[in-house]
């Protein structure tokens, strides 16, 4: 399994907006993607720090996300809830429990 990370601060006024965005935008588009296997929000409401975590079977799929325009596009709004830019990382799942 793959996984893509996004990172950044939120502005403080905005976790409940970007939290509604994330469930009602960005998840559906992530559940319509091939290959898809979850994702999350995670945010720090002292800090005003979040994180996007997006679980793909293979890299290919992972790969093919960035691909899609409209899931793109939707990634791209979450900016609007930010303080700087969104930072991307991915990585290899090498282990879970759940």
């Amino acid at each position: 399994m793959f996984a893509r990370t996004l990172e950044g601060g939120l502005r403080a006024e905005a976790l409940s907006d970007a939290t509604t965005y994330f469930r009602l935008s960005i998840g559906p588009a992530l559940r319509q993607q091939p290959g898809f296997l979850h994702g999350q929000l995670l945010a720090n409401s002292a800090t005003n720090q979040c994180m996007l975590l997006m679980i793909w079977e293979t890299q290919a799929d992972r790969q093919a996300a960035d691909a899609n325009r409209l899931l793109q596009t939707l990634l791209g709004h979450l900016q609007h809830y930010c303080i700087q830019p969104l930072v991307p990382a991915d990585y290899e799942l090498n282990a879970q429990v759940s």
